[in-house]
This record gives structure tokens, sequence and C-alpha cells, in this order.
């Protein structure tokens, strides 16, 4: 839900700057309604994953601090005041979801789309976009952990990974959720290269997408709509 607000921002504002001879690739996946079954696209968003899961995988191990793994667990890099065990635990708990073999097609959306309209671009100048790569994915983990808790979907598995509460316990996974939201936008603030006003423009698009107008309140209808026929947006 974030990334299509986001991705139809982008394209509305820049439709009247970027004139396009065919559809780029971010427009093709964004668009899928229009696509159905079709091969040729399922093709295309795999060499799309692909191409660009390297840079996302890079964006969120900045993002989380992650300076290597050892025997497949993620290490962090903690300074030593908060090198407890509580923040450690929460440390990994996040990257137990946010590295769950997700399809990460939100930050390839906006990937695509900031190839779009920077064309030409390097691979140097993704370092401009990455915080935003790492901050989407780890918001959308968020709800994610959060929608399989008992009190939402209650569902066990994920990916066909026992889910977050399933690993760490009810409590750690409430509090994983939690903590990815503001991790997510605290790392959104160290964007290099981006103008103050516009990284709040941006950052406002994102809160609002994440509030009771946007991802909240979508799972308030989830909730209390599930009994009804429809509901009336």
């Amino acid at each position: 839900m974030i990334n299509i607000l986001f991705f139809k921002r982008i394209a509305n504002s820049a439709s009247e700057k970027v004139a396009l001879k065919q559809p780029s690739k971010a427009q093709l996946i964004a668009f899928d309604e229009l696509l159905g079954n079709d091969a040729h696209a399922k093709a295309l968003y795999t060499a799309m994953c692909a191409e660009n899961l390297p840079v996302i995988n890079h964006a969120l191990e900045t993002a989380m601090g992650i300076t290597g793994k050892k025997n497949e667990t993620p290490l962090f890099d903690i300074s030593a005041q908060n090198d407890i065990g509580p923040i450690r635990l929460i440390k990994q708990a996040e990257a137990y979801s946010v590295f769950g073999g997700g399809k990460q097609l939100r930050p390839t959306l906006a990937l695509e789309t900031f190839k779009m309209l920077n064309p030409g671009n390097a691979p140097k100048d993704h370092a401009t976009i990455a915080p935003f790569l790492a901050a989407i994915e780890m918001i959308h983990t968020y709800t994610l952990i959060h929608d399989d808790l008992p009190a939402m979907d209650d569902d066990d598995l994920r990916r066909g990974r026992p889910t977050s509460h399933k690993v760490y316990g009810e409590d750690v996974a409430i509090l994983t959720g939690d903590a990815l939201q503001p991790d997510a936008l605290n790392h959104l603030l160290t964007t290099q290269g981006v103008e103050a006003t516009s990284l709040l423009k941006a950052m406002r698009y994102l809160t609002h997408a994440m509030g009771s107008q946007g991802v909240v309140g979508g799972q308030m209808l989830d909730i209390k709509g599930e009994d009804r026929k429809s509901t009336r947006l």
C-alpha cells in the first residue's frame, strides 16, 4: 500500500516532465492488473529482482547496522553502551523478518522509478535512493509482523518460516514491529544528496501512507470488515 501511493505520486508529478517512448519496467509492474497472467511480465519482474536485489540488500544491511554474518547469523554494529541482550535481541528479530525471503517488490519499484526519472544513472548514484529503499521495506516488514499476531490474522507461517511471534514470542514481535518504524524513518534522515525540503516532503508522503489514512486504516478495515460483504472506502 505504501509503495503504490508513493509510486502514484511520483508517476503523476513526473508525467508532465518525462516523455517515455515505451512503458518502463516499473510502470508495467505497478499496474499489474493490466497484465493478468502475462508470462512476459512475470519474466520481466524476475529479471528486475535479480538486477536490483544486491542494491536493496546492501541498503537494508546498512540501515540495520549489519556488518557481516557468522554461520548465517547477522553480526550487528552496536555501540558498547547498547551491547546488551534485549537490544541485540530486537535487532536479531528485525533481521529475521526483514531478510525473510520476501519479493522486495516495494523497494524494487522505488528503485526502478528512480532509474526512470534519472536516465543514465550509475550504480554509485544508488546511494541517494538507498535509504528510501531500506525504509520502505522495513516499514512493510513491520506491517507483516503485526498482521501475523494472534490478535490480527493469527498466522503461524510467513514465507514458509515460523512467524516472528512464534520464534520470539508475542511481546518481542510487537516491539520488533514498533522498532522497525522509527528505525526506518531515522535511517531515512541520513539520506545524502537530497534537498531538505524534498526529503521532508518524501517523509510526509511516507508517514501519511503509514497511518490511519493508509496502512493502519487498511488493517482496521480488514479486522472490522471481515463479516461484511463490502466496505465503502
